[in-house]
């Protein structure tokens, strides 16, 4: 994937995977529409590809997980059925982080590594917010969340 203008955070980015010690959080940060979200999710690929093991594409992978806007009351039949125009809420409510913190409780999936990602890390609830906390200041071994 190629994302133009992209290329000093994809040297800063590879410079650290092939480090010793790589941070748990990456704040990715700049004007709505630049392709933060679309960086995190091919970084988050990288990160979490083990040699030899089939991956998925990073929207169905099961070690990269994004907390998603939830349906608004009244749409969850639509949201099950796989509506496009299904209404969501417009912030990241604190169950979110919740049920992704029970997540972060058991191993990946396909390899040693996960990636979560906030996107945008602004739609986080306050609630929302302070939950998170407790993820990014001891993240669980192989965890890595980018903001």
């Amino acid at each position: 994937m190629t994302l133009i203008g992209h290329d000093e955070a994809w040297r800063e980015w590879r410079q650290a995977m092939a480090g010793d010690r790589m941070h748990h959080a990456w704040m990715l940060v700049g004007p709505k529409g630049t392709g933060k979200g679309l960086f995190a999710r091919a970084a988050a690929a990288e990160l979490v590809a083990e040699p030899g093991v089939p991956q998925p594409d990073a929207e169905h992978h099961p070690d990269i997980l994004i907390p998603e806007h939830p349906p608004e009351k009244g749409e969850e039949k639509k949201a099950e059925a796989g509506d496009p125009d299904v209404k969501r809420k417009r912030s990241i409510p604190v169950e979110e982080v919740r049920n992704l913190q029970r997540r972060l409780t058991t191993r990946p999936t396909l390899g040693s590594r996960r990636a979560v990602i906030f996107d945008p890390a602004d739609d986080l609830e306050r609630a929302a917010s302070n939950a998170l906390l407790k993820s990014l200041e001891e993240p669980p071994a192989g965890t890595f969340s980018f903001l």
